[in-house]
């Protein structure tokens, strides 16, 4: 199955999406 492919796909758009989030916000500490 192409499961692996999939889950890398959707990790590369999470980080995406964190990253224009993170950028829209002023700079804050970095906490998980």
């Amino acid at each position: 199955k192409n499961t692996d492919a999939v889950r890398s796909a959707l990790d590369q758009l999470n980080e995406v999406g964190w990253a224009k989030k993170w950028r829209s916000q002023p700079y804050v500490s970095r906490r998980p």
